[in-house]
């Protein structure tokens, strides 16, 4: 216990409590910061899991003769909690607790242990497409993974798109035909197009996803797009688990902080990134077998984190455009063309041995042909904008800083030996 508690004087609903304000404390520093650089919404559950947004979709799926209905009726009919915080979204909360049990029973299935700790969950108001885990300071019997719904917007959004462009007219007796060229063409359809351009632009110049146009897809592509959409949200929460699975917590350095101006010099936990490339393995074999599990798999949802991490590399390139660099060695994470090289060789040896019909080549062909077209639709519009004098939001980024000699957390010697044993490690105890 910190701060000099007596654990004998703290019954567990006081612990509880305590950890609960703890994690508030960090909602709050996150909130202050943000709300001087964008307003929230005042319904500010993802768009996705809105009850109207979501009926809709519900009667679409239906519509078409999809299926997951239970999924849907499920979320329709679960009563929303209270909230535990003033900066707490309940929708959200629900959400990664939903998926941080799913992808646990997995784990335990295969004898693996998600850390020691007792595991808190908590939705973020950081105005970023951003997950983190951390241990709380106030009582080390707790850990935490904080996500922000503009995550899990990002994901929709992004699942919409991809969904579509594999779905329109290229769908025979029910199969996707991978070799049908229109799956890359669909991206430079008009009204696509303009989704691609109307979501990234939302989150260079508006500050934020949220601010994109709530759409719809047509009915082809809705029984694809929601287990890609939970895929993709599966394998966010899959790498934070993976970070306390793997005892990242008890290994972290503290030789670096991290630098907010708007709250601050502060220290935090940060990992090496290193680390961050053995949570992207152990997590996306997590993902995909839960989803196997659970029935959901499919060939693009076994490649959801793939495909996630190709919509950040998007993200990237779109904020390159205004001199916003992100990944390398004074950032948070890797930087996405790194961590996409990384999860390739991961989806390469773990996949291959589930795919006997050897799909995943033209698969990974076909995305990485797409997101192409989506980059270059994204970069167009980012562009178009800004020749007619838009600006982007103003943006702060949680950056490194050095304490005393260079810090080793930032893992500029990786070894891929590692990174691929961590991936073929848990492919082999999963799969027994």
């Amino acid at each position: 216990m910190a701060d000099g508690f007596d654990d004998e004087e703290m019954t567990p609903e006081l612990r509880l409590q305590g950890a609960r304000d703890w994690a508030e404390s960090v909602q709050a520093r996150f909130a202050e910061r943000y709300s001087g650089l964008l307003a929230r919404e005042t319904n500010a559950a993802p768009l996705h899991i809105r009850d109207d947004h979501l009926r809709k979709m519900r009667d679409a799926v239906e519509g078409a003769g999809g299926e997951m209905m239970g999924e849907f009726d499920a979320m329709l009919t679960r009563p929303a909690s209270a909230k535990v915080g003033e900066y707490d979204e309940p929708r959200t909360r629900e959400l990664i607790q939903q998926i941080v049990d799913q992808v646990s029973e997995t784990m335990a299935l295969a004898a693996l242990e998600p850390g020691g700790r007792k595991l808190l969950v908590s939705s973020v108001p950081s105005g970023l497409v951003n997950a983190f885990c951390c241990a709380n300071t106030w009582d080390d019997e707790y850990h935490h993974v904080f996500v922000d719904s503009e995550l899990f917007i990002f994901c929709a959004s992004l699942a919409k798109i991809v969904a579509t462009c594999f779905t329109r007219g290229v769908v025979k007796d029910g199969a996707i035909v991978f070799e049908d060229r229109r799956i890359v063409s669909n991206a430079k359809a008009p009204d696509i197009a303009r989704r691609i351009e109307d979501m990234f632009a939302a989150m260079v110049f508006l500050g934020t996803v949220r601010a994109s146009e709530p759409w719809i897809p047509e009915a082809g592509a809705l029984t694809l797009y929601i287990p890609l959409n939970v895929a993709m949200e599966r394998f966010v929460i899959a790498h934070e688990l993976s970070h306390l699975m793997l005892g990242h917590l008890e290994t972290a350095s503290e030789s670096v902080g991290v630098r907010d101006d708007a709250f601050g010099d502060t220290e935090a936990t940060i990992f090496s990134h290193e680390a961050e490339f053995e949570a992207d393995a152990a997590g996306a074999v997590l993902a995909t077998e839960t989803a196997v599990r659970l029935g959901y798999s499919n060939a693009l949802t076994s490649v959801a984190p793939y495909i996630f991490l190709k919509g950040i590399e998007v993200v990237d390139a779109c904020q390159s455009l205004h001199k916003r660099e992100t990944g390398g060695i004074d950032s948070t994470h890797p930087s996405s063309k790194d961590r996409l090289h990384s999860i390739r060789a991961v989806m390469d040896r773990h996949m291959s041995r589930k795919d006997p019909d050897g799909n995943l080549p033209i698969v990974l062909q076909r995305i990485d042909q797409l997101f192409y077209w989506i980059r270059q639709q994204a970069v167009a519009g980012i562009v178009k904008r800004s020749a007619i004098g838009m600006t982007p939001r103003e943006r702060e980024d949680l950056r490194l800083f050095e304490r005393d000699n260079p810090p080793s957390i930032l893992g500029l010697r990786v070894d891929p030996g590692r990174i691929e044993a961590v991936g073929d490690e848990m492919s082999n105890r999963i799969s027994r």
